[in-house]
């Protein structure tokens, strides 16, 4: 989905903070797909499992999730 697309699942995830499993694996998420995704994956408390392995989005991306 690479960046582009993340940009639109955040967009989607706004609205979806029940979510409880999201798998991002092998998606081509770059830094700047981890940046949309950050803010609105803190939100989503009912999340119990995430999957962002395989991606490209290297320790700036990481760190945009971890923080």
């Amino acid at each position: 989905i690479g960046d582009e697309g993340a940009g639109r699942l955040a967009r989607v995830l706004e609205a979806w903070k029940a979510l409880a499993h999201l798998d991002l694996g092998y998606n081509g998420i770059g830094h700047e797909g981890a940046r949309m995704l950050a803010g609105v994956l803190r939100e989503c408390l009912a999340l119990v499992h995430l999957d962002l392995s395989y991606n490209r989005m290297g320790d700036e991306g990481v760190g945009m999730l971890a923080g």
